[in-house]
């Protein structure tokens, strides 16, 4: 029996170690360099207290397309939607100096003209939060994987507000 849990306890570190190693389809730069796109968070606001922040950004595409690939993280949690439709959600937990993203293709969610992406993100504070989840600062980040998709890249461009109707109890 204790064999049998060991084998269980091993199989899922590696299925668990596996999920870290970085995509090597990703470009290089993604990884080892800093990312076009910047950490966005709503100006004014506490940086690690308990909130529920949305951020929004209107972008306009000439035709449609079958590849449009981002690269997204929040901190603490997120919920990324592109013209209503919830996209993904994360990020996978990781530490301040290991963080996680996700890659998307968009391109299903988008049509040619007028789309919107938006993100929910909430921070659960420094006493509230569960330990596992760590955090260094309220924040959304978004970069599109080439030159055609980085006009999603977050910058002064997004707009964000904080939503009052949360609170912890």
């Amino acid at each position: 029996k204790t064999m049998s849990i060991l084998g269980i306890f091993l199989f899922y570190c590696s299925i668990s170690i596996y999920s870290q190693i970085p995509d090597p389809s990703l470009p290089k730069d993604l990884i080892n360099n800093p990312w076009y796109g910047k950490w966005i968070a709503v100006a004014g606001e506490p940086a690690k207290d308990y909130g529920v922040y949305h951020f929004r950004k209107k972008i306009q595409l000439d035709k449609n397309t079958d590849t449009f690939l981002v690269h997204v993280s929040g901190d603490n949690r997120y919920k990324l939607f592109v013209n209503g439709n919830l996209v993904c959600l994360g990020p996978a937990r990781g530490d301040v100096y290991h963080w996680n993203f996700e890659t998307i293709n968009l391109a299903p969610f988008l049509k040619a003209g007028t789309n919107t992406l938006a993100a929910v993100v909430w921070n659960f504070g420094v006493n509230d939060g569960p330990m596992a989840q760590m955090s260094l600062r309220t924040g959304f980040i978004m970069q599109g994987n080439s030159s055609v998709e980085r006009k999603v890249d977050t910058d002064k461009s997004w707009k964000g507000i904080r939503n009052p109707a949360y609170s912890i109890l």
